[in-house]
């Protein structure tokens, strides 16, 4: 049985009803409760019980929460959310707070936005899961974005806990789409239809397998020829007013050999009046993002008859390239500037598939010759 929490008054200065009581050493007083069409004052001695009743249960339960009683508007998640938007933007990239907001403003505020922040269980998880109607791998992303902001409430005082995250096994899988990538043949029948003076971008995102956006940003000043070494320190990001530069992912600068083969290249594209190593000759400026759309889709869609997105034919494809020549994936994932090779194997180069051949070949060569040894001996 429920033990009635605090006492049911009368107050006369306010003329309402209300229950007050001592929770954790503070004193309470509340007066209204929520319904499903909003709060409601206790205009009598029962509605006041009922309150009374309603708190004793949560404390019993061990979900009680005097927010959700006082007069002052209830932390519903909607709320929570555009206040944890305005509070992280300072400190993230636009490129990383732009699908947080995304996240928010269309799925995760539509569907339980109304819900009082320390009401949120597993279960609402499952709800935005079913609800979203996008692929797993993005559902999966909105939810993480959920995840992000429950433990920021926690760390805030407005939880004491958060739900149990879901396990993305089972019906919940995220199916692992193959990596797409293309040899050093095709990568140079799609830079034969690329127009001479906007070649040598391209060439340097296949050589080196750094990200367009990466090379797009190079400094002529980073360029080492003594060393031997090229710095990769800048890459170009989303802002509210176009694209910034801004330092490279994960704020780690990182250096790569200078190739035999950029040599020429980039001491014939460097030679111009900016401190950018590539400048699109028609604009005097560094490119832009629209490089795919305006450059290298259409060169792919004339060289191939379909389209090979520039990351996949430069940065997966220099992965796996390498993979097939029999490189460890250490060295891969180093040249690439991964942390680890967890990240290089799950997205950037599939185990060789000449050397998985060979092996399995080789086994099989071996069995044979070992059953013609078997007959040849009875």
């Amino acid at each position: 049985m429920v033990n009635d929490w605090g006492r049911v008054r009368f107050n006369k200065n306010r003329n309402t009803w209300c229950v007050e009581g001592t929770f954790k050493g503070k004193r309470y007083y509340f007066s209204q409760y929520y319904t499903d069409i909003g709060p409601k004052n206790c205009e009598t001695e029962e509605e006041a019980k009922r309150l009374q009743l309603f708190i004793s249960s949560e404390i019993a339960n061990g979900v009680f929460n005097p927010l959700r009683y006082k007069k002052t508007k209830p932390i519903h998640l909607k709320s929570f959310c555009k206040k944890w938007l305005e509070k992280v933007k300072p400190t993230l990239k636009h490129g990383t707070y732009k699908p947080y907001r995304a996240a928010i403003n269309h799925w995760i505020t539509p569907i339980l936005g109304d819900v009082f922040l320390p009401d949120l269980n597993y279960d609402h998880y499952l709800k935005l899961w079913t609800e979203i109607d996008r692929s797993p791998k993005y559902k999966k992303n909105i939810i993480s974005t959920l995840y992000t902001i429950m433990e920021d409430a926690k760390r805030a005082g407005y939880l004491s806990q958060v739900p149990d995250k879901i396990v993305f096994k089972g019906k919940f899988t995220i199916p692992v789409s193959d990596i797409v990538w293309i040899d050093q043949e095709t990568q140079d029948r799609i830079l034969d239809e690329i127009l001479p003076e906007d070649r040598p971008l391209f060439q340097f995102i296949i050589i080196t397998g750094v990200r367009p956006s990466e090379a797009r940003a190079l400094q002529k000043s980073d360029l080492n020829y003594k060393k031997g070494y090229i710095t990769i320190r800048y890459t170009f990001t989303d802002g509210d007013g176009g694209q910034q530069l801004t330092g490279v992912k994960q704020k780690r600068d990182r250096r790569i050999p200078f190739y035999d083969d950029l040599v020429p290249i980039l001491q014939k594209s460097s030679k111009n009046l900016t401190p950018f190593a590539f400048i699109n000759p028609r604009t005097g400026r560094p490119y832009t993002k629209n490089i795919n759309r305006d450059i290298w889709n259409p060169a792919c869609k004339k060289a191939l008859g379909h389209l090979i997105p520039l990351n996949n034919a430069g940065r997966h494809s220099w992965g796996n390239q390498m993979s097939e020549a029999g490189i460890d994936m250490e060295t891969i994932s180093h040249g690439l500037g991964h942390s680890n090779t967890a990240v290089t194997k799950q997205h950037y180069a599939n185990p060789s598939m000449n050397t998985l051949k060979t092996a399995v070949n080789n086994i099989r060569r071996l069995s044979r010759s070992q059953a013609v040894r078997k007959a040849s001996d009875t």
